[in-house]
Order: structure tokens, then sequence, then C-alpha cells
């Protein structure tokens, strides 16, 4: 049996810490209403404007970069793993 290199293992702790901690943020600040206001006009008496989409915020997007690292980084601990084992059986 291989012994798994501890760099291997670095990468793979730190990439799903990365995308549990980046989901979590998303979550937490799409939770939290956002206000969006300005004032090029007064709004009609007794009519609601919603914005169309979703409206991120800083910490959603750095949020949503962290889940991006981490499964950059977990694709590429899969990658080298299935490489090392290709490579040891023929």
């Amino acid at each position: 049996m291989r012994r798994v290199h501890p760099a291997v293992i670095v990468t793979l702790v730190i990439s799903s810490v990365l995308v549990i901690v980046g989901a979590v943020v998303v979550a937490v600040s799409n939770s939290t209403p956002t206000t969006v206001g300005w004032f090029a006009y007064q709004p009609m008496a007794g009519s609601l404007l919603l914005p169309d989409g979703v409206l991120l915020t800083g910490p959603a997007i750095a949020g949503a970069v962290g889940v991006v690292l981490g499964l950059v980084g977990l694709a590429g601990v899969a990658g080298f793993a299935l490489g090392r084992r290709r490579s040891a059986g023929g």
C-alpha cells in the first residue's frame, strides 16, 4: 500500500473547508435582507418595486469564490489520486 503524500491530505482538508465555509457564507449572506435604494425619482404611492434576479453582496461573492476554489482543489486532488493509481497499476 502506498503512502499518501502529506500535501495531498492538506489540500484535501483545505479544499473541503473552503467549500463548506463558502457555502455557509453564501447561504447566510443571501438569507439576510439587503436594501437597495436610489434617488432618481420618487416612486408612485402604493407601488412596490422589487429588483429582478439575484442581488449579490460582497460576502456572497467571497463565499462563491471560496466554493469555486475549494472545488478546484478537490478536483485537483481527485485527478492526482487517479493519475497516481493508474501509474502504479500499469
